[in-house]
C-alpha cells in the first residue's frame, strides 16, 4: 500500500515539474518590440523571426525615430536589418506586432535589406547589467557596495 502511494505522489510530482518547465520557456518573439544599441544611442525596433542565428543574434527592424512617427502608425525602416544578440536588447513582449514582422519578412525575399549589428548593449539589458554589476565591484575593490 505504501509502495502505491509513493508511486501515485511520485508521478504527481513529476508531472507538475513537466508542466513548469513547459511554462519557463519564454514566448516566441517574432514581432515584439525591442530597444537596441545604435550608434547614437538607444533605438526601437522590431524582431523578425521567431530564433536568434547560431551567433544568438536577433533581426531587428528598425523604427524611425520618435519624431517621425504618426499618430496609429508604425514607421519603419523596411530596407535595415540590425542584428543584436539576445542578452544586448530589452524585449518589450507587452507592444507586439507579428503582422508587421511577416509582412517585412516576406518583403526581404524579394528584396534583400542592408545588414548592420548593434554597437553594443543597451541599458537594461543582461549584459549591460553584468558589466554594471562588474564596474561595481571594481571600484569597491572587489567588495560587495553597500
Amino acid at each position: 500500500m505504501r509502495f502505491a502511494i509513493f508511486c501515485l505522489l511520485s508521478s504527481l510530482l513529476v508531472s507538475a515539474l513537466g508542466l513548469k518547465s513547459q511554462q519557463d520557456h519564454p514566448p516566441r518573439p517574432h514581432g515584439d518590440f525591442v530597444q537596441f544599441q545604435g550608434t547614437n544611442g538607444p533605438h526601437a525596433g522590431i524582431i523578425v523571426g521567431s530564433h536568434p542565428d547560431r551567433k544568438g543574434n536577433y533581426n531587428i527592424i528598425p523604427t524611425a525615430p520618435a519624431s517621425h512617427q504618426q499618430p496609429g502608425k508604425i514607421v519603419v525602416h523596411n530596407d535595415r536589418i540590425v542584428k543584436a544578440h539576445a542578452s544586448d536588447i530589452v524585449r518589450k513582449p507587452q507592444y507586439s506586432s507579428p503582422y508587421i514582422a511577416s509582412s517585412i519578412a516576406r518583403g526581404h525575399r524579394y528584396r534583400a535589406p542592408s545588414v548592420s549589428k548593434a554597437t553594443g548593449a543597451v541599458r537594461g539589458s543582461s549584459r549591460y547589467k553584468a558589466a554594471e554589476a562588474l564596474a561595481g565591484l571594481k571600484e569597491s575593490g572587489g567588495r560587495k557596495r553597500q
